[in-house]
């Protein structure tokens, strides 16, 4: 075997090596599941539960490892009256853990447009960390077509 062919046959090796790692680290990161937070009472109450256990388990936690996926928040309730910029001072504890728990990417939060506006209210009357879902109950079915855990 030429010294040309041994370099292909090498080159060749390592892009399905390459390839083949891809793949996998693919196949890993689709299948890794999406944690939600399962709010069914539509509560500030039931809201602080969560966010104080997901700000728990992000300190008990190795810090310097990344996790995968956020935990999902998806409101579509009066939960999310609390992310209303003109009620800040009345929840700020716990507007102020859920924008901490969103920078270290512990969580992500969302509101339903379809709630704020039955409500009449507009998405930029929400704390600017929190996101928006055009249907609540939507993106709750898709995040359920993928693999996922609630939280």
């Amino acid at each position: 075997m030429d010294r040309m062919s041994t370099h292909r046959s090498y080159f060749l090796a390592l892009l399905a090596l390459l390839f083949l790692c891809g793949s996998a680290m693919s196949f890993a990161a689709e299948r890794s599941p999406i944690y939600l937070a399962d709010i069914r009472l539509h509560s500030a109450a039931e809201l602080k539960l969560l966010l104080l256990r997901a700000d728990a388990l992000y300190r008990q936690s190795d810090k310097r490892s990344s996790v995968s996926e956020p935990v999902t928040f998806i409101l579509h309730g009066d939960e999310a009256r609390v992310f209303l910029q003109s009620r800040y001072r009345q929840n700020q504890a716990l507007v102020d853990l859920a924008a901490k728990l969103t920078a270290l990417k512990v969580i992500e939060i969302s509101v339903c447009e379809t709630w704020l506006g039955g409500e009449g209210l507009e998405a930029s009357s929400l704390v600017p960390f929190v996101g928006t879902v055009e249907s609540g109950l939507e993106a709750l079915e898709a995040i359920k077509q993928r693999p996922f855990r609630y939280f």
